[in-house]
């Protein structure tokens, strides 16, 4: 290729610094899976995140972090190989870890006895083995089903059972009412009973016990004679009992914030000094079986300070937006998957950060050590016009075989890169011939105190570090741009194809079948479709997408309309004899033929078919391309969409309407203009366009079933060719 020298120089040196990238690419990959660099720096980030940056309580957030990879939420997420070769690999990259660790003297991040641990870790995961350490749902059930008994003891029970001692003294009768007293403790203890089950809410729990009592005061009304003064003294400090349970919703929003422990609350259990601590003590002195359980518990699972001021911020964030139909608990859970996440984050910056350090060592070693002197490779490729070619044509032969992303890619790359390599003298290396070439320009270097291979090195490794997905980027910009394309006369051979593939004109072609237009490289979404005789261009469009494997762009030449065919369309086209030349038309030519127009569409919408987004050749169209290929059929030309047939028609007035003029929709809200109209009635002339004109009708119809409204109407007689 003749190429200007820069250009073959820049994109000679560009090749290499590709290959040598995926070298070094392919390099710390490896380092990184044997060191576990990855899940050491999820470790590590975590630490961080429980110590909140506070040195002093590195050894406790250590300490906090071991005992959460313990929890079965991440324990599980560290896969142990199977198989007794997978085993093998895992336990020679395990020993090399060790030996790592005990000449850097660094320690070992996953705890002691410990060899991996994941290298990600859900948000989820890490939210659910935190509240999991902390009890917070265990302790909240303890607290909250301790509360409502006391509450139900307290202000329900022992209320009523005074009043009812009262008025058994009265009476004289020790059996009054008990039978009714004795339904209502039952139905107390039931609900009791179902909250702390989880059957039903706390706001739930507390309705019902209101509601009991308004039961038993139900059955005192029924059982105490009517009109006694004893009788309405009792129903009436009934009645005192139930308003001060909740008889406003301040009031009982009071009281649900009285028994709902908060999770802000919740968390100063690990404080012996707090009142919820204390309140959890005084139910496991009592013998609470689950409160002692939890102390036992909790006193082994202390946190970090920084981790519960980080925490408390969290609940009282949720105490002022958390739903009130929803647990608060479950809501703190999803905070501490965000707080995580922005956590993760920054780590992620870090990790990036050192990786991009690593990569310059790695890089400026892999330089020196296959000795890539980027001013030697320049000198090269300037000097060397065989290399400068074999390097072109592997570069633009490597971008023609793996269109697309590097990553997806990897392996066709890599194939095509080892075929370069073993076909191309590349002046890298420690041979003879290299080191005599540098050891001559070193004669002529300027500066005395740093040899040239020295900074050659330096710049092939910072080169090397910006990766391989960077220079596989910039190869292929490079080759794009190294390649101008004529519309005319140059040579485009398909960037999916092999090095044998057949090699297309950017010319005109004319097709000889049907053909469909694609939206995407991947042949999805249909735009239009090329009738036969259609004359279309081959051209360089959009970068094809990765999971294209055989796509060109095109445009007919009528309308210039853009999309991309499949490679097996190759065969259904023909170089034209002649380029493509628009029909010039008097507005009498127009006239005419409307007639033949009319009868096409008529023809259409009595042939069966559906609706086709893109459909042109029928049976199935859709509205601007029944419109277009109708006027297409009389030998008019109009343009593929509505909007741009709209553009290239004149607009007229309403009144002026005849068969064969277009009316296109824009804006709905018109429709009851058009409506109107019709129902007053029209000229016999609309009527018969109506029925059959190109733009279908005002209802739905099989071809095109969107109702068009009278805004804006236009005559194909006055611009159309």
């Amino acid at each position: 290729m003749n190429f200007p020298i820069v250009l073959d120089i820049a994109l000679g040196l560009v090749f290499i610094f590709f290959v040598l990238s995926l070298l070094a690419s392919e390099l710390q990959e490896i380092i990184g899976t044997l060191l576990q660099w990855r899940a050491e720096h999820l470790k590590q980030s975590i630490e961080v995140l429980l110590a909140g940056n506070d040195r002093d309580k590195e050894e406790a957030a250590q300490a906090l972090a071991d005992a959460l990879y313990e929890s079965p939420w991440i324990r599980s997420l560290n896969q142990e190989a199977k198989g007794r070769i997978a085993r093998s690999f895992r336990g020679i990259s395990h020993f090399i870890g060790r030996i790592y660790r005990a000449l850097t003297g660094t320690r070992n991040v996953f705890g002691d006895g410990k060899t991996s641990a994941p290298s990600y870790i859900p948000s989820e995961a890490f939210a659910n083995s935190l509240l999991e350490r902390m009890q917070l749902g265990n302790l909240w059930q303890v607290l909250a089903n301790d509360r409502i008994s006391i509450f139900a003891e307290e202000k329900i029970v022992l209320p009523v059972n005074n009043i009812l001692s009262d008025l058994k003294a009265s009476t004289g009768n020790e059996f009054l009412l008990s039978a009714e007293f004795q339904q209502l403790e039952q139905a107390i203890a039931q609900t009791i009973e179902d909250f702390q089950a989880g059957i039903v809410s706390l706001p739930e729990s507390v309705d019902r016990l209101v509601n009991k009592l308004d039961d038993f005061s139900l059955m005192a009304k029924d059982t105490l004679p009517e009109g006694h003064p004893l009788t309405e003294t009792f129903l009436r400090r009934l009645e005192y009992i139930k308003r001060a349970l909740a008889s406003t919703p301040t009031e009982r929003v009071a009281l649900l914030s009285k028994l709902r422990p908060t999770v802000a609350s919740l968390l100063n259990i690990f404080d012996n000094s707090s009142s919820t601590y204390q309140e959890l003590n005084r139910l496991a002195e009592r013998g609470n079986p689950a409160a002692q359980a939890l102390l036992n518990r909790l006193g082994q699972a202390s946190i970090t300070p920084a981790l519960q001021d980080s925490l408390t911020a969290i609940a009282r964030r949720v105490e002022v937006t958390t739903d009130a139909a929803r647990s608060e608990v479950e809501q703190f859970g999803h905070e501490i998957e965000k707080w995580f996440d922005r956590g993760m984050e920054r780590a992620t910056g870090v990790y990036k950060r050192n990786a991009k350090a690593v990569a310059l060592i790695i890089g400026i070693a892999t330089a020196i050590a296959i000795n890539a002197d980027s001013f030697h490779i320049a000198t090269r490729l300037a000097k060397d016009p065989v290399l400068r070619s074999s390097i072109s044509q592997t570069a633009d032969q490597l971008i023609a075989e793996s269109s697309g992303d590097l990553s997806e890619n990897l392996g066709q790359v890599q194939a095509a890169v080892d075929q370069a390599l073993a076909d191309i003298p590349f002046p890298l290396g420690y041979n003879d011939v290299v080191v005599q070439q540098q050891l001559a320009a070193e004669a002529a270097w300027p500066i005395p105190l740093v040899q040239r291979r020295f900074l050659g090195w330096l710049v092939s490794g910072f080169a090397i570090s910006m990766g391989s997905t960077f220079w596989f980027n910039v190869l292929k910009k490079s080759s794009t741009f190294a390649i101008p394309v004529s519309r005319e006369t140059e040579t485009l051979q398909n960037p999916l194809a092999s090095s044998g593939a057949t090699q297309l004109t950017v010319s005109e072609y004319v097709c000889r079948r049907t053909l469909n237009l694609y939206k995407t490289p991947v042949l999805a979404g249909l735009v239009t479709q090329a009738a036969a005789g259609r004359h279309l261009r081959l051209g360089v469009g959009p970068t094809p997408e990765p999971k294209s494997s055989g796509a060109l762009w095109v445009r007919l030449c009528e309308d210039d309309y853009p999309g991309w065919i499949g490679l097996r369309d190759l065969k259904a086209l023909e170089l034209a004899a002649s380029p493509y030349r628009a029909v010039p038309l008097s507005r009498l030519a127009i006239t005419q033929r409307l007639p033949q127009v009319l009868a096409f569409t008529r023809q259409a919408m009595a042939q069966p078919n559906h609706y086709l987004w893109g459909g042109t050749v029928g049976p199935n169209f859709d509205c601007s391309g029944l419109v277009q290929t109708a006027f297409a059929s009389a030998g008019i030309r109009l343009p593929r969409d509505s909007y741009q047939q709209e553009a290239f028609t004149l607009p007229i007035a309403w009144e002026e309407l005849q068969p064969g003029d277009l009316i296109f929709l824009v804006l709905q809200s018109a429709l009851s203009t058009w409506r109107s109209t019709w129902a007053r009635g029209a000229t016999s002339t609309v009527l018969a366009w109506i029925k059959g004109a190109t733009a279908l009708a005002l209802t739905p119809s099989p071809i095109c079933p969107i109702p068009l409204a009278r805004v804006t109407t236009s005559s194909s007689a006055a611009l159309v060719g």
